[in-house]
């Protein structure tokens, strides 16, 4: 199998549009060919891969599909939608969801699931922490952060981003994962 074999099926889905799919599938083969090839030296890889005995990677020079991820994060929204958004919201009739949307707001922008596992130390101390246990760096809590923390009971509850888990779920919270 070469390079080229391995590139047809992956072109297609970019040439189709489908830059998110071509650029999984391109994921995916290099990291299946990757691991069949150190296979023999690696006993962290799977024993199915073992087999192949492969002598080359046809892939390790494959280059990425480009626009096929990371332009979510070069997206962002002028003032007017930040305002809008901010509005909305405040809006809303206080519920566990609008809080957490809120609160990331508040903590501009930091990851839902990060905020839904924050705790409240003290009066003015969010504690977040990442889904490795490390603590994230938060800003100064202003006011409305400060408010919005406390009438979600932040720091007695932990919430799930899992629609079918219950939410909230009362208990003690450590603030790790």
């Amino acid at each position: 199998m070469t390079q080229s074999d391995l590139a047809a099926p992956i072109r297609t889905l970019r040439d189709a549009g489908k830059l998110r799919t071509a650029g999984l599938l391109h994921s995916y083969i290099v990291r299946a060919f990757g691991l069949a090839y150190k296979a023999d030296d690696n006993p962290d890889a799977p024993a199915a891969f073992v087999p192949f005995t492969m002598r080359s990677n046809p892939v390790a020079d494959m280059k990425p599909i480009q626009g096929a991820a990371g332009e979510t994060h070069e997206q962002v929204m002028t003032i007017g939608q930040l305002q809008e958004y901010a509005t909305t919201l405040q809006g809303r009739p206080q519920s566990v969801a609008r809080d957490i949307l809120l609160l990331s707001l508040y903590c501009g922008g930091q990851r839902l699931a990060q905020v839904a596992r924050a705790t409240m130390v003290g009066a003015a101390v969010m504690v977040i922490m990442d889904s490795k246990g490390k603590r994230v760096p938060t800003p100064p809590l202003i006011r409305s952060t400060i408010l919005v923390a406390a009438s979600t009971r932040l720091s007695t509850a932990r919430w799930s981003l899992n629609p079918g888990a219950a939410s909230p779920t009362a208990g003690p919270s450590s603030g790790r994962a």
